[in-house]
């Protein structure tokens, strides 16, 4: 319970970073593009004039997602508990996920902003919104695809997890259990065992296994992005 109230509570408070440096990121921008001092004037004010200030010099230079964007920071913001990780409740769960899920198009808008303001991203922003466009309709198939068709521990640690970098930093057979349960897979420990092993074996394998048994490490063997980039 204390885990899953932390996790709840940093969602929401980390998506109120990333607001925060959405904003600043893009102030400082406008003043690189356009050899003003916009960023310095607002720095030491609060988020919400930040990002006033920001919609403002993007409305006057006619982006066309200024409202969207944000529009959007407002809201993930609001959600952000500036107060300390003990003194008040979390934001409740749904309210949380919320947040998080709208970080994604917020970033999309982002990386808008910043061609619009003049940088040549053009070719990282295509392979972006594909692998992640690919990546949505997975997960899509996978929570509403027909139900008689048996979704197998092996398309989620490799078409899901694996693809989303869940394995970058290395996980624990335990760190695997868990993250399936969060998302509401119930798979046996020698299952995910086993196909976590097969993973890691011949010259197909996505992962490395490193450690001694039972206590086994695994940790992606290269970046998802070469093994699907003839999606990306």
């Amino acid at each position: 319970m204390f885990f899953t109230k932390f996790l709840e509570r940093n969602g929401a408070s980390w998506s109120g970073i990333f607001c925060e440096r959405i904003v600043k990121n893009l102030l400082r921008e406008i003043d690189i593009r356009f050899s003003t001092n916009i960023y310095q004037k607002v720095e030491k004010s609060g988020f919400e004039n930040q990002n006033g200030k920001l919609r403002s010099e993007l409305e006057n230079r006619h982006f066309k997602l200024v409202n969207e964007l944000c529009s959007l920071l407002e809201i993930i913001y609001a959600l952000r508990d500036t107060r300390g990780p003990h003194d008040v409740p979390p934001p409740e769960p749904i309210r949380a996920q919320i947040c998080a899920s709208h970080c994604l198009p917020v970033y999309i808008d982002y990386l808008e902003a910043l061609m619009f303001l003049g940088n040549n991203i053009i070719e990282d922003y295509q392979k972006f919104i594909s692998f992640f466009s690919n990546l949505t309709e997975t997960k899509i198939s996978l929570a509403f695809g027909e139900e008689e068709k048996r979704i197998t521990i092996n398309e989620l640690l490799k078409n899901v997890l694996y693809r989303e970098g869940f394995f970058r930093e290395g996980r624990k057979h335990k760190e695997v259990m868990e993250k399936l349960l969060s998302m509401g897979y119930n798979f046996g420990d020698a299952q995910v065992s086993k196909t976590l092993s097969d993973l890691s074996k011949g010259k197909d394998a996505i992962f490395t296994k490193r450690g001694k048994r039972r206590n086994y490490i695994f940790h992606e063997r290269y970046p998802p992005e070469e093994l699907f980039k003839t999606v990306i």
